[in-house]
């Protein structure tokens, strides 16, 4: 679980750099850039793959990480056993 936690952490600062580079460089030269994420959502499952470009038409930030008990993206105040859950780094969760 925890490379596929990697992989989408990476997959969101690629895609975070793609939006920035989009608007600074033309088309061509970002090939690279999306075949590197193209690469990587192949790479994932294909469950979590869905659930990471629903999040991402949604939010900018699909990933995001709990702090203190709280979703850092939406406020909302996690269970104890979730939160402790996402600590250790069992599974991914979605708000």
């Amino acid at each position: 679980m925890e490379r596929i936690l990697k992989q989408l952490i990476q997959l969101q600062e690629l895609n975070f750099t793609l939006l920035e580079q989009r608007t600074l460089v033309p088309k061509a030269q970002l090939i690279d850039l999306e075949n590197a994420i193209k690469a990587l959502m192949e790479d994932l499952p294909p469950e979590i793959a869905r659930l990471y470009r629903g999040l991402q038409k949604r939010h900018d930030a699909a990933v995001v990480p709990e702090t203190k008990g709280t979703c850092s993206a939406c406020g909302i105040s996690l269970p104890t056993s979730l939160a402790a859950e996402i600590v250790s780094k069992k599974g991914i969760h979605q708000c």
